[in-house]
């Protein structure tokens, strides 16, 4: 196993022995502006901010040149890369794909001066007002479905060495985004895969996926993150919640995936959906 897997396979222990407080604090800032959760009790808090931790780890060791992140969210995840590209010198590139723009007003959990609140905004007004514009110069934007972006990137020759993917969780989209990213993804680089919950109905298409992840990839690390660093109030979650860490990749894929398999797999993902739904258990 090369030098660099080895440093990307100890990621998990890593994050398990966490302590660098400047880290930690930063990352809590850039989170209580960019993702903020407010839970279903009515309580707020950090929502998984251990994947931040992650992405800086994962740009320290990779010194990546260019990053793809598949869903933005309300940035989160690309702004943590880009701030820390800044703190270790590296030229960094990152693109961003969402099905909602820039302008799209979205309910906004948020911590202003340590009080908690909702408001309706859009990422342009809330990065415009509340985070480093430094950051925003390395993040382009990229409005639409991933099923359409995707195969566009692979046409265009894009490639990238570090794919964080964190859009639609069930299993069709899942399968489908990762399997473009394996054709985006350079020689060397890496792959995140978030929400992996076994337990949770949103984290089925991330567990399904790390199966098939084996065939192709060297290093397939699967491994807890949520409330590792930022600890619950309430006690940490009854279950886990976590992470899929890819590299190593082991053949290069086809260019076009199967239609066949493809439908095989929204098929799958209704099916699943259609199950779960009140009513479908069997007695």
């Amino acid at each position: 196993m090369s030098d660099l897997l080895n440093k990307l396979k100890g990621v998990p222990g890593w994050l398990e022995k966490f302590h660098n407080d400047g880290l930690k604090t930063g990352v809590l800032k850039l989170g209580e502006v960019t993702g903020w959760r407010k839970r279903p009790d009515g309580k707020y808090g950090p929502a998984n901010f251990e994947r931040a931790l992650v992405l800086d780890r994962l740009v320290n060791i990779m010194k990546p040149s260019t990053a793809l992140e598949v869903g933005t969210g309300r940035g989160l995840g690309c702004l943590t890369m880009s701030r820390s590209a800044a703190e270790y010198g590296i030229d960094l590139k990152i693109a961003t794909l969402d099905i909602l723009s820039p302008d799209a007003r979205q309910d906004w959990p948020i911590r202003v001066d340590g009080e908690d609140k909702v408001i309706i905004a859009n990422r342009r007004e809330v990065w415009s007002s509340r985070v480093d514009p430094s950051l925003q110069e390395r993040v382009e934007q990229i409005t639409g479905r991933t099923t359409e972006l995707l195969p566009k990137l692979v046409e265009e020759g894009r490639r990238f060495d570090l794919i964080f993917i964190d859009a639609g969780h069930d299993a069709f989209s899942v399968v489908f985004d990762i399997s473009c990213a394996m054709r985006l993804l350079n020689d060397g680089g890496a792959i995140l895969l978030d929400d992996f919950a076994p337990l949770e109905e949103y984290g089925i298409g991330a567990c399904m996926a790390a199966q098939h992840l084996k065939d192709w990839f060297t290093l397939v690390e699967i491994f807890k993150t949520d409330g590792l660093v930022y600890h619950y109030e309430d006690g940490q979650p009854a279950f886990s919640r976590g992470m899929v860490l890819v590299s190593g990749l082991k053949k290069r894929p086809p260019e076009k995936a199967s239609l066949w398999r493809a439908l095989w797999w929204r098929m799958v993902s209704w099916a699943l959906y259609k199950s779960a739904r009140p009513g479908k258990f069997p007695i």
